[in-house]
């Protein structure tokens, strides 16, 4: 019979025997508290002019991600509102910042952004590049270990993803779920997230080889988490421990609970979909559509411009992806007579050549209320309707318009932007299952099923 001690013993080695999560230096709990990056003597500069400020140097988050400094002004110096440098001359920094505000007197005081990079310490290879992911998902991934003082936490937190000779670790903080309700309360910006770059051999490497790759992942994962979500507070760590760190004015989205694809619960076929995303990311002929697609999906996503703004831009999309699929990549039809076909006919073309149903959704009963008005038969005739009459705005189409509820335009979004997902989810062969927008109230797991070319 093995005893408590034993099996504590057995407990304990095959908590160790997991692989080691990667810990941040930095929380953001409540969200979107101030980091304080540097405290100390600065440099502002002005016309060549060098000015030393006694100050501090922090990460703000409102109303967007961006880099302040304030401080007091040493010397007799009447600062400009506009172009400034910032340097910090022990770390061998130097960059773009804007002077915004100043104050004259016994105590002057002078504050700004810095609009570039700002880089502390120098930049030498290094073994890995360890950054943050603020608002991703809360979800569930291999299992990795972490050690909290006398404590050892098994964690389902890893998600995994390489390509081109580079592996990312992805892992999610074990309290996460404290964070994530804050931020569904309060909204703003947490950082729960701590991911660590490497070669695949190990090799060191210098960050500007890193760069490309660091916006392929800015890319693929703001279409995952469906905003704008990226590697942020980039460090490079070295055998002795971080080298440097660079900190900046980040494209990130604040949190707001948006419709996403992903499936919390299976990250099993984000790997595959990561290489093949990576791989039209380093073709010529992909790099700028896959940066549109991914930009209007998620302008879309968050309603950017409201429910009308939404469906133009998805429909954009739908058009590009549809021209890229048919046309440049699989050269089922030259380009004219592709350009000669009317939108409903390009769009049903390349979703059916990636099995993706074009019927009208019995899950959407408003599409199908707009489709009976017109005689509309398909998902793809109603939206390019719609979209039509938005921007050609006719006594007939404004008085077809006039007949779209709220309801209907709300669903008439979700389904361009399923129609999209989906679309760019083929593209990238991906297999494994997502989440379909289409069915409202029901659960996550309901509304979990495989992609429909599976």
């Amino acid at each position: 019979m093995v005893s408590r001690r034993q099996a504590h013993r057995a407990l304990k080695k095959a908590l160790l025997a997991l692989p080691e999560g990667t810990d941040g230096d930095h929380t953001v709990r409540p969200p979107n508290k101030p980091i304080k990056l540097y405290s100390g003597v600065f440099e502002v500069r002005q016309e060549g002019i060098p000015i030393k400020v006694q100050g501090t140097i922090e990460q703000h988050w409102y109303p967007y991600s961006l880099v302040r400094f304030k401080g007091r002004p040493t010397g007799k110096w009447i600062p400009e509102l506009g172009d400034a440098k910032l340097r910090i001359p022990k770390h061998f920094t130097m960059a773009a910042a804007l002077v915004t505000e100043f104050s004259l007197g016994t105590r002057p005081r002078v504050s700004g952004l810095v609009s570039g990079i700002v880089r502390i310490g120098q930049n030498r290879a290094v073994r890995a590049i360890k950054f943050y992911l603020p608002n991703f998902h809360n979800y569930v991934g291999s299992r990795v270990r972490f050690i909290r003082g006398d404590r050892i936490w098994s964690s389902a937190s890893r998600i995994t993803l390489s390509a081109d000779g580079w592996r990312v670790f992805i892992d999610q903080e074990p309290e996460y779920h404290k964070l994530h309700g804050l931020l569904k309360a309060r909204g703003g910006f947490g950082l729960g997230h701590v991911c660590l770059l490497t070669r695949s051999d190990g090799s060191r490497f210098k960050v500007h080889e890193a760069s490309d790759f660091l916006s392929t992942l800015h890319f693929f994962l703001s279409f995952v988490r469906g905003l704008w979500c990226g590697p942020i507070i980039v460090t490079g760590v070295g055998g002795r421990g971080t080298l440097w760190t660079e900190w900046g004015s980040w494209r990130i989205s604040d949190w707001r609970g948006v419709p996403s694809w992903f499936p919390k619960h299976d990250v099993n076929g984000l790997d595959q979909a990561f290489r093949e995303f990576r791989r039209l990311w380093s073709s010529s002929t992909w790099n700028e559509p896959l940066r549109e697609l991914v930009h209007w999906y998620i302008e879309a996503n968050l309603h950017a411009g409201a429910l009308e703004g939404g469906l133009i831009l998805g429909h954009t999309a739908l058009e590009l992806l549809a021209c890229m699929h048919v046309v440049v990549d699989k050269k089922l039809v030259p380009i004219k007579p592709f350009n000669d076909l009317h939108s409903p006919q390009r769009l049903e073309m390349a979703l059916g050549h990636l099995k993706i149903p074009v019927a009208l959704p019995v899950e959407l009963p408003g599409v199908a209320r707009l489709a009976t008005l017109k005689g509309l038969t398909s998902g793809p005739q109603v939206l390019s309707k719609v979209r039509n009459a938005l921007v050609h705005p006719t006594p007939t189409n404004r008085n077809f318009l006039a007949q779209a509820t709220k309801r209907d335009r709300y669903e008439l979004v979700q389904l361009c932007l399923s129609y999209l997902e989906l679309g760019i989810l083929a593209v990238l062969d991906y297999q494994g299952e997502y989440v379909t927008r289409l069915k409202a109230g029901v659960t996550m797991a309901e509304a979990t099923t495989k992609v429909p070319w599976v």
